[in-house]
């Protein structure tokens, strides 16, 4: 009777350790990412830069972001191209723009934290592509990869990036959703 009552106890519990590994490898919800080498190359590169004080960043914005990445990725690899994505999260609290971010991700890259002052918005907003400051944007970018690699393992990396597009309304992301193919087929004519 030991024995029975031993072996349901270990049975449970490795069924409880297999149900919670199992559940925790799913829940990473990994990218589909098309960085799988660093040969260079020709990418696009949807970056999205949200907040979860911002009333248009909700569940209907979070499903378009989605459908975007989707239909880019798709258009990407019709002409060639590889896909990054960035999410930007205009949040002081790093974790709090985490789990914002996590609502339309996944991404290649996540920049969270620091609120207006973070690396994302200083390279998407102030200076690099020089736009307004309003949430929700989406930035759809034409990047370069040249990598120059020596002998002894040190890699240079020359990046040269396009604006395409600047959406700054849930209005805009939803439209350009509609008529992306049209939208990018125009950059390669």
């Amino acid at each position: 009777m030991k024995d029975k009552i031993l072996f349901i106890l270990i049975f449970i519990i490795g069924l409880l350790f297999g149900t919670i590994y199992f559940n925790q490898s799913t829940d990473q919800n990994y990218a589909q990412t098309d960085i799988t080498d660093f040969t260079g190359g020709d990418y696009f590169h949807l970056v999205y830069i949200g907040s979860a004080d911002c009333a248009a960043c909700n569940d209907s914005l979070h499903k378009e972001i989605k459908v975007m990445k989707d239909r880019l990725r798709e258009v990407s690899k019709l002409h060639d191209f590889r896909l990054m994505t960035t999410g930007i999260s205009v949040e002081v609290n790093s974790t709090r723009g985490v789990e914002f971010l996590n609502k339309s991700g996944p991404y290649d890259e996540i920049i969270a934290g620091a609120g207006w002052y973070n690396l994302g918005v200083d390279n998407y907003i102030w200076n690099k592509f020089d736009g307004e400051g309003a949430i929700p944007q989406v930035l759809i970018l034409k990047n370069k990869f040249h990598v120059n690699a020596s002998t002894i393992g040190i890699m240079n990396i020359e990046r040269n990036d396009s604006l395409l597009y600047r959406l700054s309304s849930y209005k805009s992301i939803k439209d350009f959703n509609h008529n992306m193919n049209s939208k990018i087929e125009q950059i390669f004519d």
